[in-house]
């Protein structure tokens, strides 16, 4: 009488593919201004991240193996497909090079009084402190669904005001608006007269209930 011995073993499938076609540009929108990321000029915000699926005749069930295969107890199909995803440490690194996240440059701004002069003391910055895991999660979602778009989660921040009692007790309590210029393109006659009109406006207090008049305070230049 003959015995047959019978061997099976038990096969993992394992398909790869790779989807790499470059996102279009998307915008991150905040309250008051708006950053457009490029992925073709800037292609290192983005990687490629592997997706695991266990095919099961037409469906595909996504999988989270963190790293380990899954035990070989029937005969598994594992399709991987390689899908394009925010980078979120380069992202990081390219926002933190922006003012409008970085942080404020100074701790704190001094307003004080010395006779009729005031003087300021620091430079006052606005910026936006990002909820960046929410933020990589939006921008991944805007990649799949090709979204144009973001709305940024963020809360904007200020560098905190010291000023001065006697300021306060005329209602100078805080700082209202911070602006900026460039007039690095101008000739050297306009910067001449825009750095001559500008210290006569520094400093200048308008007494509440009073008229500002711009042609007053600038006189001739």
């Amino acid at each position: 009488m003959k015995t047959w011995k019978f061997l099976f073993f038990l096969c993992l499938i394992v398909t790869t593919s790779v989807a790499a076609e470059i996102p279009k540009p998307i915008t991150l929108i905040f309250d008051d201004r708006a950053i457009t990321l490029d992925f073709q000029l800037q292609p290192e915000l983005l990687q490629q991240t592997p997706v695991h699926f266990l095919r099961v005749g037409d469906m595909k069930i996504p999988l989270n193996l963190e790293g380990e295969l899954p035990p070989a107890e029937a005969l598994l199909n594992i399709e991987t497909e390689f899908v394009t995803r925010i980078s979120p440490e380069n992202l990081r690194a390219t926002l933190s090079e922006m003012s409008i996240v970085r942080a404020p440059k100074q701790s704190s701004v001094i307003i004080s009084l010395e006779g009729n002069d005031i003087h300021f003391e620091g430079t006052p910055h606005d910026g936006y402190e990002i909820n960046m895991d929410r933020l990589i999660s939006l921008l991944d979602t805007a990649i799949i669904q090709e979204h144009a778009d973001v709305r940024v989660p963020a809360r904007k921040i200020f560098s905190s005001v010291t000023i001065d009692e006697a300021l306060q007790e005329r209602g100078i309590r805080e700082i209202i608006a911070v602006g900026e210029s460039n007039f690095a393109g101008s000739s050297y006659a306009r910067r001449t007269n825009i750095r001559v009109g500008a210290n006569k406006f520094n400093g200048t207090i308008i007494p509440k209930g009073k008229r500002f008049s711009f042609n007053e305070i600038l006189g001739d230049v």
